[in-house]
């Protein structure tokens, strides 16, 4: 395999405790805040402030979807005109003059060390699963027998979202080009840095390694049965489809390990809520865009936003 520090923005969509759940089956804590508004508009599920002259829209994503997903972008395109500020989804960045000086010095970092292989260090039902999907994705299986098992099965996971024509920011994009088009302002909550992540996989556990294979297998199995229909869910606003199939990422619970990762996902919630404070401190409307689980999730960020008083209108379910 060669390296591609692009491939750890799969990671940022959801950067989300990893919750427990059967293959194939997604099952989440999905506690949250009663809503009771049923906006008219088709189209993904929007969540709605008020107050004093200033609106904020929360848009939930999810991740990855198809990328020939048809979705009704109106609604989006009605708030997003003549509004203060978009807020995007974080981004993972790996600059061009750091990537290639990894590629030169740091590419031991993520090898396998003194001459293992990676499917000999995995137990054998995680070697039959990953031989098996490597085979269905059209790879040799020795392919990324180089390389650990965290950065194995992040490519894995770019491997599957490739053959499946899955995105993991086409959401976002789109949101982006919409606010482009109206000459809207638009920025990341964050921007993180993706060398820093890299440089402590080395230092993960082998039982850590194991864990975040099959934080991957776990994660395609789910997808490759449920990712479309979470997607159309998601599309017609469906907030019971889109828990009935969506799970975020497992393998995000593997890179939670790093303080790195650890940190930027918990900080994730604090920004969005003070995006949502600075835009009710000034009239005029604007639109934040975070994945489903940092709005939905027990503690997440309808839950602290109804402990500071605020009232969240939203789609019921």
């Amino acid at each position: 395999m060669k390296f591609r520090a692009a491939a750890l923005a799969l990671l940022i969509p959801s950067m989300a405790v990893a919750q427990s759940a059967p293959p194939n089956a997604p099952v989440q804590d999905w506690s949250n805040i009663e809503t009771v508004t049923v906006l008219a508009n088709p189209g993904p599920a929007l969540w709605h402030i008020s107050r004093n002259g200033s609106d904020v829209w929360l848009l939930g994503t999810i991740s990855p979807m198809p990328k020939a997903l048809d979705w009704n972008k109106a609604p989006l395109t009605d708030i997003i005109a003549g509004a203060r500020m978009v807020y995007l989804p974080p981004q993972l960045k790996a600059g061009f003059f750091e990537t290639s000086w990894f590629l030169l010095t740091g590419m031991h970092k993520i090898k396998q060390p003194d001459d293992q292989t990676l499917r000999a260090t995995l137990p054998a039902d995680l070697r039959a699963r990953y031989e098996g999907w490597m085979t269905k994705l059209g790879k040799k299986i020795d392919d990324n027998d180089d390389y650990l098992a965290a950065i194995a099965a992040l490519d894995l996971e770019g491997l599957f979202r490739d053959k499946f024509e899955l995105d993991g920011k086409e959401t976002g994009a789109a949101v982006e080009r919409i606010a482009d088009h109206a000459d809207v302002p638009s920025k990341s909550l964050a921007t993180y840095r993706a060398m820093p992540v890299v440089d402590e996989v080395q230092a993960m556990s082998p039982e850590t390694q194991r864990l975040c294979m099959k934080a991957a297998l776990d994660d395609i199995d789910t997808q490759s049965a449920n990712a479309k229909l979470a997607a159309q869910a998601w599309a017609t606003g469906d907030l019971a489809g889109i828990k009935a199939h969506y799970s975020e990422t497992k393998l995000n619970g593997c890179f939670e390990k790093t303080k790195t990762f650890a940190a930027a996902r918990d900080q994730i919630v604090a920004l969005a809520i003070n995006a949502v404070n600075e835009s009710l401190s000034k009239s005029g409307k604007n639109l934040i865009v975070i994945d489903i689980g940092y709005l939905l999730r027990a503690n997440g960020l309808l839950d602290r936003l109804a402990a500071q008083g605020i009232t969240v209108e939203g789609p019921p379910g």
